[in-house]
């Protein structure tokens, strides 16, 4: 996340695909995390203190790695389907792109996790 946070996305995607290439254990919502990260850093998406900075997610859509970033969230949600921004972030691209149908699709996802853990829908 350091790479990322400094804007150094190619070092950040060679870290987490070494990551996954080399695999030592780890949860499921490990491996999601870490297949996450990478679409993160395929995206270029704005980080600060560690936190996704949403405000500036934008200037993701300009990346020329959306399928990139698009296989690594489907990856994570392999690995654990009710991750949040997962979801999240699929919506956000699928909406900019037009794919009403599975920008829904990820929007009811992120109603039924928050219903799970007793949160209000957004």
């Amino acid at each position: 996340m350091f790479y990322i946070e400094h804007g150094e996305f190619d070092k950040a995607t060679e870290r987490f695909q070494y990551e996954i290439d080399h695999p030592d254990g780890g949860s499921k919502k490990f491996w999601a995390e870490i297949h996450y990260k990478l679409a993160m850093a395929w995206l270029q998406a704005p980080y600060k203190n560690g936190n996704l900075v949403i405000d500036e997610m934008d200037r993701t859509l300009s990346s020329p790695h959306i399928p990139e970033a698009i296989g690594e969230l489907g990856k994570a949600l392999q690995a654990d389907p009710d991750f949040y921004w997962a979801h999240t972030v699929l919506a956000f691209i699928y909406f900019h792109q037009g794919n009403d149908q599975m920008a829904r699709f990820h929007e009811k996802q992120i109603k039924d996790i928050l219903q799970k853990q007793g949160n209000p829908s957004p």
